[in-house]
């Protein structure tokens, strides 16, 4: 997978967590934050800007089981 390809990803499962909600997401989005986090130790720098992003659509989603 190219670096553009994580970028993407990783903006695109923040906009599926959005449209999907809690429900939906919650029993896999776990993975997903592991995902994320090891990607935001790559120390690319798009790559962190969209994590930023999946984060937000994330917390926004579990709201207080977000922890």
């Amino acid at each position: 997978m190219t670096r553009i390809s994580h970028v993407r990803a990783t903006e695109l499962v923040g906009i599926v967590t959005m449209s999907v909600g809690r429900v939906g997401m919650e029993p896999i989005i776990p993975r997903y934050i592991e995902a994320a986090i090891f990607g935001f130790e790559l120390e690319y720098g798009v790559l962190r800007e969209y994590t930023h992003g999946f984060f937000i659509n994330v917390v926004e989603i579990l709201d207080d089981s977000f922890a």
